[in-house]
C-alpha cells in the first residue's frame, strides 16, 4: 500500500496546534519550523530533530541570520532565502546531510493580506541510491543519476555544474523551457558558455561554505549571438561523497533590469549629483560633474579630498553612523574645485548605505547645489541692515514681537504717543490699557494662526487729553516673528465719517423714492461705462443683487428682452450722442422668478463745465401691473364683444349702461338701448322677481336663476338663464353697478319637456312588462324598480329604493361571486347570469338577470339596468333532472358490476356444454352463436363500467413518460388484424414535465390507437397511424392522425355521443369515443376533430398539467 503524501505546511500555524497534531507531526520523517515576520524562529518539530542533532532550546527565539552563522545549524539553510520568501515567492532546494538527501521548501505565512512570517520544511527523499551506508564516489554513473534527480525535484529552472572542471552536468526541463536551450548543446560543456569568467569567479569566491545560498544578478548568454538574459541566480554548493557541485536556480529578470537601466538614465540626467563611493570614500560612480571637470577625472578620487580639512572628521563620523545604523545621514559643506583651485560650491549631501546580503558594501550620495541659496542668505542679511536704516525714516511706531507677545525690538514714531522709556523684553499687553491689550493679544494669535496680515483700530487718550484714532497692523516676519506697526489715523477717520454721513443721507433719500435710481460714470482713461450707484429698490423690484451690474454693460443687456434690445441700444446712443433726455419702456428679466417685467425709464445725461459727457443718471419704475391691466382691459372688451352670451351693465336702479352685440340680438333690438331699464325686456312675473331680489334690497352676492324675456323682433317669449352680480367700484365697497349675463335656454327647456314626456311613456311601458326592471346607480344602490319586481319579491313601492343589490341576495356563499359578476356591468358587452334573490317572506327566488351598463360618451359607468326574469320553476326542474341523472349513473354503475358475475357463469357453463357436445356440429354452431352474443354483452358491460368509473372515480396524478406509455399501448394490439400493414409513427416534442391521471390518459390513447387499426384501409400497405406530443403554455397537445376510412360529415357532430358508430367496417359498442370524451372532460381538457371520408382523421387533444 502506498503511503499518502503529507504536507505539514498545510497547517502553518504550529503555535496553536493541538497536542494530537504535535504528536502526529513529531513522528513524521520531516523537520518543520516557523518564523515570525522578523524571521525569529518560533517553533521547530519533527522526527529529523534527532537526526540533525538539534538542541531546540538553543534554536528558538533566534533569528535565521544568527543561526546561519552557527556551524551546527545546516538545516536552517540560507537566511537570505527566508528573506526572499517574504517578498512573495516560494523557495525549493536539495540538502545532502551525511550522504542522505533532503528536499527543502520555504513558504510565506499570511493572515488575510498581512505577512506574519515564514515556514520551512525538510523532507527525506529517496533517490534510489545504493543500500550501503555511504555513496561510492568512484561510481560516476551513480553520482550523475543522483545529481539528475536532485535537479528534477526542483520546480524552478535549475542547472548543476561540477566544481572540479566547471562542466554542466544537469539542466532540468524548466530551465530548458524558460531559456530555450538545446540540452545536447550545453550538457558536458563548460559553464562559461552561459556566464562570463568574472561572474564564475564571483560564484566560486562567495559560495565556499556548503549549504549556504548566495544570490547574484548577472548576464547569461542567449542562443542568439550577442544577446543576453539578465538573471537572478541562487547558488549553493552541494557535496555528494567527496565530489562537489554547484546548484544554480534561475529567475529571468531581464524586464526588471531594463527598467533599472531606464532609472540609471534618469539618474544620469538628474539635476542633483548622484555618487557611489566605497567604504574608504573612493568614488566608484558619478552621474555628472561641474562643467570644469569630467566624469573620468572624478572617478577614483576620494571624497575627503573635496572638503575642508577641519570637516573631514565630521564626514567620517557620519559615514560610520550610516554604516552601523543602515540609516540616512546628512552633511553640508563648501566643496573644493581642484581645477579652478577654489572653494565656490556649497553642497547639501544625503548619504545612504548600499547593502548586499545584509552587508554594507558602499554608500550612495545625493548632493544638491545650494550655492545660490547661500548667496541669497548673505544678500538678505545685507538687505536687512539697509532696511533698518530705511525703517527709521518711517513716521509710524513699530514693534517686533515674539509669538508670546514679548517686545524684541521697538522704534518710536515722530509724535511718540506712548512716551516709552525702554519697552524691550516687556509684554506688549502690559503697555496698553486692559481692553486694548486683550484685542492686541488676540490679533497676535490670529496672525500666527492664519499667517496672514491682521489689523485692529482703537482709541488712545494722550496725556494732553487728546483722543486719537490709532490703527495697529500685524504681519509675520521672515523669521516667524510678529511685526506690529501703529499709525495715527485720526484725521482719516474724521474725513471718512463725514463722507459716510453724506453718503448715508443721500442714499436714504434715494432709497425712499419708489423707483430704481442709478448713476453711471465714464472712465476717462478707458472710456468704459461704470455703475457708480444703484438704489436698493433694484432688489425689491427685480431681486438682483446690488453688485450684479458692476460687471459692465453686457450682463445688463442679456437680461433685457431680446425683442427690446435693439430699441434700448438705439435710444441709449441717442441720449449719449445728442446729450438729450430720453424716456423709454422695455422688458427686463426678473432675477429669481425668471419672468419679464415692464420698466419705464428716464435717462438724463451729465456733462462737465466744458460740455464733455461724464455719465448719466437714470430713474426706472415698474409699470408691469399697468401694462397688464391695460392689456386685460383691452382683452376683456374684445372678449365681451365676441361673446355669444348676453353681457350687460346697469346702474343700481337697473338702467342699462352697456350691452354687447349678442345681448342686442337676444333682446331683438337694433335701435339705441343704452339708458333704458333692463326690467322692460322681461315678462311681468320675471320683473317682480328681479325687482325684489336685485334692485329693492342691494345684494352683496350674485343671484342666478331662470326667467323669461320677450324678444322684440320675434314677439315671442324666450327662456333664459340669467346671473346678476354687483360690481364694487368706489372706496366704500358699495355696489355701484350690476353686471347681467344671460344665455338662451329655450331649446334646453323644450328638450327637458320632451324628455319628461318620453320618460313617462317608458315608465308606463316598463311597469306593464312581465320582466322585472331594477335600475342601480354607480354605487350599486337601487334607484328604481317596476311593479313586476315588487310582485316577484313581495315588496311594496318605496321599500327597495336606496338599498344595495347585495341586500337582495339569498345565499351569503354567493355574495362574493355575485358581486364580482355585477361589477362586470362597466363592460360594453352585457352580462347574463343566474341569481338567487331573497323575497320579503325570506324564501328564495331564482331569477335570470341581464345586466347592461349605463354609460355616457365612453366615460365611467353611471349605473346599471338589470332585467329580471322568474326562472324559479325551471331551476327546480333542473335540480330534479340532476338528481335523476345521479340516480341513473348509480344504477348504471351497480348494474354493470352486478351483471359481470352472471355473464362469467354463462361463459363457464357454455364452455362445459361445448366440451360435452363436441361431436354434435349443430350444438357447436349454436354454442358459437351464444358465445359471440355473450362476448358482445361482456364488452358492453365493460365499457359501461369504464364510463361509470370515469365519472365517479378520483384522479391519481403522476408524472407521465409519453415514450414508454405510447409504445406499450401500441404493442398490446400486435395480434389485431391488419396490424402488420400499418406504419406507427410517434413524435415526442415535449421538454417540460407533465403530470395527470395515467389511467385516464391510457384509456384516451388506447381508444385512438385501436380505432386507427380498426378503421384503416384494408389490404393497403401504406396505412399510417401517427401520434405527436408537444408542449403548450399550460400543458400538452396530442395529435392522433391516420389515413383510414375517415368519418362522414353526418356523424361528426354526434360522434362523441353514446352508442354512435360511423362505420360497419368494425364491430363495437359505440361507446369508445364517448368514453374518450368523458375522460378528457374529467382531465379538464378539450378535443377537436378534423376528418374527411376516405381520406383519414385528425383528433387534437389538449390537456392541462395537474399539480401533484
Amino acid at each position: 500500500m502506498e503511503r499518502p503524501e503529507l504536507n505539514p505546511l498545510s497547517n502553518p500555524n504550529l503555535g496553536s496546534s493541538t497536542a494530537s497534531y504535535h504528536a502526529w507531526l513529531a513522528h513524521l520523517p520531516v523537520l518543520v519550523w516557523q518564523t515570525s515576520a522578523e524571521l525569529v524562529v518560533e517553533n521547530i518539530i519533527g522526527a529529523l530533530i534527532n537526526e540533525f542533532g538539534i538542541d531546540t532550546s538553543k534554536v528558538l527565539q533566534k533569528t535565521v541570520w544568527q543561526l546561519e552563522e552557527e556551524e551546527d545549524n545546516k538545516w536552517i539553510f540560507s537566511a537570505q532565502s527566508h528573506a526572499d520568501v517574504l517578498l512573495g515567492d516560494e523557495f525549493y532546494s536539495i540538502i545532502n546531510h551525511k550522504d542522505i538527501f533532503y528536499r527543502l521548501q520555504i513558504t510565506v505565512l499570511k493572515s488575510g493580506n498581512k505577512l506574519i512570517g515564514t515556514a520551512g520544511m525538510l523532507t527525506k527523499i529517496n533517490l534510489q541510491q545504493a543500500q550501503e551506508n555511504s555513496i561510492d564516489s568512484t561510481d560516476d554513473s551513480t553520482n550523475d543519476a543522483l545529481i539528475y534527480k536532485c535537479a528534477e525535484l526542483l520546480p524552478s529552472p535549475t542547472l548543476i555544474f561540477s566544481a572540479a572542471d566547471n562542466k554542466i552536468q544537469v539542466a532540468n526541463e524548466p530551465f530548458l523551457k524558460a531559456f530555450k536551450y538545446d540540452k545536447e548543446k550545453i550538457i558536458g560543456k563548460s559553464i562559461n558558455v552561459l556566464i562570463s569568467n568574472v561572474d564564475l569567479s564571483q560564484i566560486r569566491s562567495r559560495t565556499r561554505r556548503r549549504g549556504v545560498v548566495r544570490t547574484f544578478e548577472i548576464k547569461m548568454r542567449r542562443k542568439e549571438k550577442g544577446k543576453f538574459f539578465w538573471i537572478k541566480m541562487a547558488v549553493q554548493m552541494m557535496q555528494i561523497a567527496d565530489k562537489k557541485q554547484y546548484l544554480l536556480q534561475f529567475a529571468d529578470i531581464t524586464k526588471n533590469r531594463q527598467n533599472e537601466d531606464k532609472w540609471r538614465s534618469l539618474i544620469k540626467f538628474a539635476p542633483d549629483y548622484v555618487l557611489h563611493v566605497d567604504l574608504d570614500g573612493n568614488i566608484q560612480y558619478i552621474n555628472r560633474t561641474p562643467s570644469e571637470t569630467s566624469i573620468s577625472e572624478m572617478m577614483g578620487r576620494n571624497v575627503y579630498d573635496l572638503i575642508m580639512p577641519n570637516e573631514r572628521n565630521k564626514l567620517k563620523k557620519i559615514f560610520e553612523h550610516v554604516f552601523e545604523s543602515k540609516g540616512i545621514g546628512r552633511f553640508e559643506s563648501l566643496f573644493y574645485n581642484y581645477v579652478t583651485k577654489s572653494r565656490t560650491t556649497w553642497l547639501n549631501i544625503r548619504i545612504a548605505p548600499m547593502v548586499t546580503d545584509d552587508e554594507v558594501t558602499g554608500f550612495a550620495l545625493i548632493a544638491s547645489d545650494i550655492t545660490k541659496a547661500k548667496q541669497n542668505q548673505e544678500q538678505l542679511s545685507q538687505s536687512e541692515s539697509k532696511n533698518k536704516a530705511l525703517l527709521d525714516t518711517i513716521p509710524d511706531q513699530m514693534f517686533l514681537l515674539s509669538d508670546d507677545g514679548v517686545i524684541l525690538d521697538y522704534k518710536a514714531d515722530q509724535q511718540d504717543y506712548y512716551k516709552f522709556e525702554n519697552p524691550i523684553n516687556k509684554k506688549i499687553g502690559d503697555i496698553f490699557l486692559l481692553m486694548v491689550s486683550d484685542k492686541v493679544q488676540q490679533t497676535i494669535q490670529k496672525t500666527l494662526l492664519t499667517q496672514k496680515p491682521q489689523s485692529i483700530q482703537y482709541n488712545h487718550l494722550t496725556k494732553n487729553k487728546e483722543l486719537l484714532h490709532l490703527e495697529a497692523r500685524m504681519n509675520l516676519s521672515t523669521q516667524g516673528e510678529v511685526l506690529m506697526i501703529v499709525r495715527n489715523i485720526t484725521e482719516q477717520k474724521r474725513n471718512e465719517e463725514a463722507i459716510v454721513k453724506n453718503r448715508q443721507e443721500y442714499k436714504q433719500l434715494l432709497n425712499n423714492i419708489d423707483e430704481i435710481v442709478y448713476a453711471v460714470g465714464i472712465n476717462p482713461n478707458t472710456g468704459t461705462y461704470e455703475l457708480t450707484f444703484v438704489s436698493e429698490h433694484l432688489q425689491s423690484v427685480l431681486n438682483y443683487p446690488l453688485d450684479f451690474f458692476d460687471r459692465g454693460f453686457i450682463p445688463w443687456m442679456r437680461v433685457v428682452h431680446p425683442a427690446d434690445r435693439r430699441r434700448v441700444l438705439e435710444t441709449m446712443q441717442q441720449a449719449i450722442l445728442r446729450q438729450i433726455k430720453i424716456s423709454r419702456t422695455f422688458r427686463i428679466l426678473h432675477h429669481t422668478e425668471k419672468k419679464y417685467l415692464w420698466l419705464e425709464e428716464r435717462i438724463n445725461p451729465q456733462v462737465d463745465n466744458v460740455g464733455n459727457l461724464t455719465g448719466f443718471l437714470g430713474v426706472a419704475r415698474d409699470i408691469t401691473h399697468e401694462k397688464i391691466a391695460k392689456e386685460e382691459k383691452q382683452r376683456l372688451i374684445s372678449l365681451i364683444g365676441s361673446s355669444h352670451e348676453f353681457i350687460g351693465l346697469t346702474d343700481k336702479d337697473g338702467i342699462i349702461k352697456f350691452i354687447n352685440e349678442a345681448g342686442k340680438e337676444l333682446l331683438g333690438i337694433e335701435e339705441k338701448i343704452i339708458g333704458t331699464s333692463i326690467l322692460d325686456y322681461f315678462t311681468r312675473s320675471s320683473q317682480e322677481k328681479i325687482r325684489l331680489e336685485v334692485f329693492q334690497f342691494p345684494r352683496q352676492e350674485s343671484w342666478e336663476t331662470e326667467l323669461r324675456i320677450v324678444n322684440r323682433r320675434k314677439y315671442m317669449p324666450l327662456d333664459v338663464g340669467v346671473s346678476f352680480f354687483p360690481i364694487k367700484l368706489n372706496e366704500t365697497h358699495e355696489a355701484t353697478s350690476i353686471a347681467v349675463v344671460m344665455r338662451d335656454i329655450s331649446e334646453r327647456k323644450r328638450s327637458e319637456r320632451k324628455i319628461k314626456q318620453s320618460e313617462q311613456k317608458y315608465r308606463t311601458l316598463i311597469d306593464t312588462m312581465r320582466e322585472g326592471i331594477i335600475v342601480l346607480n354607480s354605487k350599486d344602490e337601487i334607484v328604481y324598480v317596476n311593479e313586476r319586481v315588487l310582485e316577484l319579491l313581495g315588496h311594496v313601492q318605496g321599500e327597495l329604493i336606496g338599498k344595495t343589490i347585495d341586500k337582495l341576495l339569498f345565499s351569503k356563499e354567493m355574495d362574493e361571486e355575485s358581486h364580482i359578476t355585477i361589477q362586470k356591468r362597466i363592460k360594453t358587452k352585457p352580462e347574463q347570469y343566474e341569481l338567487q334573490l331573497r323575497r320579503k317572506s325570506r324564501d328564495s327566488l331564482w331569477v335570470w338577470v341581464s345586466s347592461n351598463p349605463i354609460k355616457a360618451d365612453n366615460i365611467e359607468s353611471l349605473g346599471t339596468i338589470l332585467a329580471v326574469a322568474d326562472v324559479n320553476s325551471l331551476k327546480i326542474a333542473q335540480n330534479e333532472i340532476v338528481s335523476v341523472n345521479k340516480e341513473m349513473e348509480q344504477l348504471l354503475y351497480r348494474a354493470s358490476h352486478d351483471l359481470k358475475g352472471p355473464i362469467s357463469s354463462v361463459e363457464g357453463v357454455l364452455n362445459l356444454f361445448r366440451i360435452e357436445k363436441s361431436e354434435d356440429t349443430t350444438v357447436q354452431q349454436y354454442t358459437n352463436m351464444i358465445e359471440t352474443s355473450v362476448k358482445k354483452l361482456s364488452e358492453l358491460i365493460k365499457d359501461l363500467t369504464k364510463v361509470s368509473s370515469i365519472k365517479q372515480g378520483k384522479l391519481n396524478v403522476k408524472i407521465i413518460d409519453f415514450e414508454h406509455l405510447i409504445r406499450s399501448i401500441i404493442a398490446t394490439f400486435s395480434f389485431y388484424e391488419n396490424y402488420e400493414n400499418i406504419d406507427f409513427r410517434v413524435y415526442i416534442n415535449c421538454k417540460k414535465e407533465f403530470s395527470t391521471d395515467e389511467s385516464l390518459l391510457y384509456t384516451i390513447i388506447q381508444n385512438f390507437v385501436e380505432n386507427g387499426i380498426k378503421y384503416s384501409k384494408r389490404y393497403h400497405d401504406n396505412s399510417l397511424v401517427q401520434i405527436t406530443v408537444k408542449d403548450t403554455p399550460k400543458g400538452i397537445e396530442i395529435e392522433f392522425l391516420d389515413n383510414g376510412i375517415g368519418i362522414p360529415k353526418t356523424y361528426q357532430k354526434t360522434i362523441f355521443d353514446m352508442f354512435i358508430r360511423a362505420s360497419d367496417q368494425a364491430k363495437g359498442s359505440g361507446l369508445g369515443l364517448y368514453i374518450v370524451h368523458n375522460a378528457i372532460k374529467k382531465l379538464q381538457g378539450t378535443i377537436r376533430l378534423e376528418s374527411e371520408e376516405h381520406a383519414g382523421s385528425i383528433f387534437t387533444v389538449r390537456l392541462p398539467s395537474i399539480d401533484l
